[in-house]
């Protein structure tokens, strides 16, 4: 599982962090999509499976625990784990 963000509606839009379980490509109505997994919060082991377009998910380099911390926290350790850009 890779740790990804996804942003629906495109960049710079709303994006949640969820896991990618696998790299292949699901084509839906010829548009290329990723199968994520959003976890439930605060037990991070189930939640939505979603076929999100392949250019509004973006991994991310926080590591499967870091990601799980996000979670299990309630999102009070995002800023431990991922940074944000400076532009």
């Amino acid at each position: 599982m890779t740790p990804v963000m996804c942003s629906f509606g495109g960049a710079k839009s709303t994006c949640i962090p969820a896991f990618l379980p696998t790299s292949e490509i699901l084509t839906i109505g010829g548009i290329e999509h990723h199968v994520v997994m959003v976890p439930t919060a605060p037990v991070p082991f189930g939640g939505a499976i979603l076929c999100v377009r392949r250019e509004w998910v973006t991994k991310v380099d926080c590591g499967i625990d870091g990601l799980f911390n996000i979670y299990m926290s309630m999102g009070t350790a995002m800023p431990d784990y991922l940074k944000p850009d400076r532009a």
